[in-house]
């Protein structure tokens, strides 16, 4: 690559210098993609994933072309040079190559683990069931105490 630019350096205008020392200086994006597949099983009440199938998950990336499209023209304007022709393609190959597969993960869940999650999930719900009767449970008192105190304000008159 740097045979190409010291090859290409001394017959570029100042503009496309600058266009040049730009998209050099740039770090290169990096698009990802990701996919899933599989059965998940979810209670409804906590969120909890409670039973997983066979489960896949791929992270695919590549380099965004921004940067190659930015020199494309400015290197195709000089194609008689062998080494930026050399250039060009390789930059052409990386812009179109498919994106490159970073993770790919299997699995599939055991009973065991399951029956934690599920056991989990049985729990936050008896933590919601706490939750949501506390209003009532401390409405409850407050009626007694407010009974109990007219009952105690009627027997001392």
């Amino acid at each position: 690559m740097s045979g190409a630019f010291s090859a290409l350096l001394p017959v570029l205008t100042p503009a496309q210098r600058a266009t040049v020392d730009r998209a050099l200086a740039a770090p290169i994006p990096v698009n990802y993609s990701y996919s899933y597949t599989g059965k998940v099983a979810v209670e409804p009440q906590t969120g909890a994933m409670i039973w997983v199938d066979t489960t896949a998950e791929v992270t695919k990336a590549a380099p965004s072309p921004t940067a190659v499209e930015q020199l494309q023209p400015l290197l195709r304007q000089h194609t008689d040079i062998p080494a930026v022709a050399e250039l060009s393609k390789a930059l052409t190959q990386v812009a179109t190559a498919p994106p490159q597969t970073v993770i790919d993960d299997t699995w599939i869940e055991t009973p065991a683990s399951s029956q934690q999650m599920a056991n989990f999930a049985r729990n936050q719900i008896r933590s919601m069931n706490v939750v949501d009767d506390a209003p009532w449970i401390v409405g409850g008192v407050g009626v007694v105490l407010v009974a109990l105190g007219l009952l105690l304000r009627r027997r001392n008159t």
